[in-house]
């Protein structure tokens, strides 16, 4: 049963304006929140063993493309940061046992920076957030976005989701554009039922 349109409110669009704002950010060297950002991640990614780098080959080891970790945020600006970081903080154990099981780079292990944008970049695409095409956008899940963690929770459910199906079922790099495809068709049916909060979407994502 599909949902019923809602008004987009003060609260939700105010949070919606904030995402969509990082997502047309650009990673700032000279912006101590982005370096802040940056150094969380590392110290989730790495703990204390080695000494924040802003430029090093070490981001290389989780997934990132080149040694300046801000190249591969072209489709995500900062939010694909603050989404990794949100991860590791809020989900420490869960990351790191993450980052350890596919710290070798072979074709049956996932990078995770690599996969932290790319659901970030989906997500950002189903909620129409580049451009602030939201705005003109009729939905009956608006009500999720009154909370200002739901963005990055459901960023949380999507990347376990793929860990999950990803070890299950012993897939391979060369599977992951299926897998996100899969993906962006279960996000897709869940925010058509039109969740009125975070809490439905989760009973519907676990239903």
């Amino acid at each position: 049963m599909l949902g019923v349109s809602v008004p987009l409110t003060d609260k939700a669009a105010e949070i919606l304006l904030v995402l969509a704002e990082e997502v047309d950010a650009n990673f700032d060297d000279n912006d101590e929140r982005h370096i802040s950002i940056l150094r969380e991640l590392w110290s989730v990614l790495f703990g204390d063993q080695k000494a924040f780098e802003r430029k090093s080959d070490v981001w290389k080891t989780v997934g990132f493309q080149k040694d300046d970790p801000a190249t591969d945020l072209k489709n995500t600006g900062t939010l694909g940061l603050s989404c990794m970081s949100y991860l590791g903080q809020m989900y420490r154990e869960e990351s790191k046992e993450i980052t350890k099981k596919n710290e070798k780079n072979i074709k049956t292990n996932y990078p995770f920076a690599i996969v932290g944008i790319n659901v970030c970049s989906l997500l950002i695409e189903l909620l129409n957030l580049r451009d602030c095409r939201y705005l003109s956008t009729q939905a009956g899940y608006w009500g999720i976005f009154e909370d200002e963690k739901a963005f990055y929770e459901i960023f949380c459910m999507m990347f376990f989701h793929v860990d999950c199906q990803w070890t299950r079922r012993a897939m391979i790099r060369a599977q992951f554009g299926e897998l996100i495809n899969e993906l962006k068709s279960i996000v897709s049916r869940i925010f058509e039922r039109g969740p009125r909060n975070l809490q439905q979407f989760k009973e519907i994502a676990f239903d």
